[in-house]
């Protein structure tokens, strides 16, 4: 097994507002999210636009934060994608796990 670590040191979040979507949105149902975004959120729906308005109002430190739930909510269709982008360069791999955190 090869275990695969990836820091990003850049992010547009505007782009990856849609990625993020099904995270707040499920975080919104649970409560798991502050009170002010949760209202943000059940206002305009868990949208690209409401997110990145969202966004436009956090810390760095929080957007990332939201970046790695987001990738450790999505674990089997990131592992999916992955192996995807493998695939369409003739590489075949399974992914076991993916997983985020912040340092």
């Amino acid at each position: 097994m090869i275990q695969l670590k990836l820091t990003i040191e850049e992010i547009d979040y505007d782009s990856v507002a849609e990625f993020l979507a099904p995270a707040f949105a499920d975080q919104t149902a649970n409560g798991n999210i502050p009170a002010w975004a949760r209202l943000l959120l059940v206002g305009g729906g868990a949208t690209g636009d409401t997110i990145r308005k969202m966004l436009s109002k956090v810390p760095d430190s929080t957007k990332e934060d939201m970046i790695v739930q987001a990738v450790n909510f999505r674990t089997e269709r990131t592992a999916e994608k992955l192996e995807d982008i493998a695939a369409g360069k003739g590489i075949r791999i399974k992914i076991k796990d993916v997983g985020a955190r912040r340092f």
